[in-house]
């Protein structure tokens, strides 16, 4: 089981869920300068935040052979 979004209780749960953080709080300052920069005129790209992984209890041990 694997939630998103990474909010403080996925960790304190019974079983501590597997989840995605995004960096969201960086993902809201490019938005500002981006939206600042638009009305102001100048071009502006898509940009592209990496997520990460954070693995805890409820992702289980793998089964079957290792397939590496």
């Amino acid at each position: 089981m694997a939630g998103f979004n990474d909010t403080p209780l996925a960790a304190e749960l019974p079983v501590p869920l597997t989840s995605v953080r995004s960096p969201m709080a960086e993902q809201g300052r490019r938005a500002v300068r981006l939206l600042l920069r638009r009305i102001a005129g100048e071009p502006v790209a898509s940009q592209t935040l990496t997520p990460q992984l954070m693995a805890r209890a409820s992702t289980g041990t793998p089964v079957g052979p290792d397939l590496r």
